[in-house]
């Protein structure tokens, strides 16, 4: 077993890269980078490859997760979210409801103990708008490793059992035949053209960008320390209000690779905490309770869509930029071969990334009054 940090960073560092590359292959761009970086994190700790806790978890947990953030949110324009059309943002509006609909309905089957409202806001979180929110709450609640460690097992198991259904009913009879084709009534997705920002490694662009997600992060640690509340909160907010008055935006892209890194890198470590052993005995409960969250989500979604003539592409793009984010939205839409609707899958994604923190706080504060 690895102690020395230096040792342990590199491992860590050698799983998140070989995840990004593994999703550019075609089962691993089915699966996602996030799944794959739990999966080899989980390996490390159960074949006993690194400690079960290090000074390089410690870094992670506390400072570059809530990097990473700001880093990712910097792309996320207001202008051009809801430019993607209405019934796509009614296909999302209908997979957040069922979320959060499931958030409370689960715990009252399947409560985990006194942290219940804890696991059930990450879950509402992560099936909102992806891990990056799920990191956010969870840090921000202070929730035990032991229960992370359930969350983080059970998260993986349930969204992998869904995403795989997620990608193959587009290819069903049943559904082709009971819900409308995008093609068939909307001819508007191709007008959405992607703005093109500096992507070339560009010094000045690299210091704007970190800086600000730096002063982001302290911010949210100042208020965090007056007020009391979350400073995750707060640096978000001050992160879209720098995205929506500023052009840093067109200069973020550098920033986005690297919040994407730092949260690839994040999700192995999350799946190094996740010890089998200790799952068997919290883990089933924790696991039906997440499922019962996403079959809420997926009969809210799919029953919705179809009372409402939603095509059956938008509901499926959409249900996978809630519980994956664009990195799991936009190579749902490319498995597909939906090509005109990559790029709105993406700013649907960056919608879940925005909306997922602060609704994932709301239900944990809620049923902390309610279980």
């Amino acid at each position: 077993m690895l102690e020395n940090n230096w040792m342990i960073l590199a491992v860590f560092a050698l799983g998140t890269v070989i995840s990004i590359c593994l999703e550019k292959t075609k089962i691993g761009g089915r699966l996602g980078s996030a799944v794959i970086a739990l999966f080899l994190g989980m390996l490390m700790i159960n074949l006993k490859i690194i400690p079960e806790w290090s000074d390089i978890h410690t870094v992670v947990f506390n400072y570059l997760i809530y990097l990473a953030i700001p880093l990712m949110l910097f792309k996320a324009d207001f202008r051009r979210i809801f430019k993607v059309g209405h019934k796509l943002l009614a296909a999302f509006a209908l997979g957040t409801i069922g979320t959060v609909l499931g958030s409370f309905i689960a715990p009252l089957i399947f409560n985990v103990g006194e942290e219940s409202y804890k696991a059930y806001g990450m879950f509402a979180a992560t099936y909102i708008g992806g891990s990056a929110n799920l990191a956010a709450v969870g840090s921000g609640l202070g929730t035990s490793s032991s229960i992370w460690a359930a969350i983080s097992a059970a998260d993986v198991v349930a969204y992998f059992i869904y995403f795989v259904f997620l990608m193959n009913m587009g290819y069903m009879a049943f559904f082709k035949k009971n819900y409308v084709s995008y093609q068939d009534i909307d001819h508007n997705l191709d007008k959405l053209q992607e703005v093109k920002g500096d992507d070339s490694i560009n010094l000045i662009n690299l210091a704007i960008v970190v800086t600000a997600a730096i002063v982001c992060c302290a911010f949210g640690d100042l208020m965090e320390s007056i007020l009391g509340f979350p400073g995750v909160l707060f640096s978000t907010t001050l992160a879209l209000i720098i995205s929506a008055t500023t052009k840093i935006s067109t200069i973020a892209d550098i920033g986005e690779k690297m919040g994407n890194f730092l949260m690839t890198l994040f999700l192995v470590v999350i799946g190094s905490t996740t010890i089998l052993s200790e799952i068997m005995v919290s883990g089933p409960t924790m696991l039906l309770g997440a499922i019962t969250v996403l079959l809420v989500h997926c009969l809210v979604v799919f029953i919705g869509g179809k009372i409402f003539r939603l095509p059956l592409e938008y509901l499926i793009v959409a249900s996978s930029a809630n519980i994956g984010g664009p990195t799991t939205a936009a190579p749902t839409a490319t498995a597909y071969k939906w090509k005109e609707m990559v790029l709105p899958a993406v700013l649907l994604g960056l919608l879940g990334y925005i909306l997922g923190t602060y609704l994932g706080y709301g239900v944990a504060y809620a049923l902390q009054g309610i279980l």
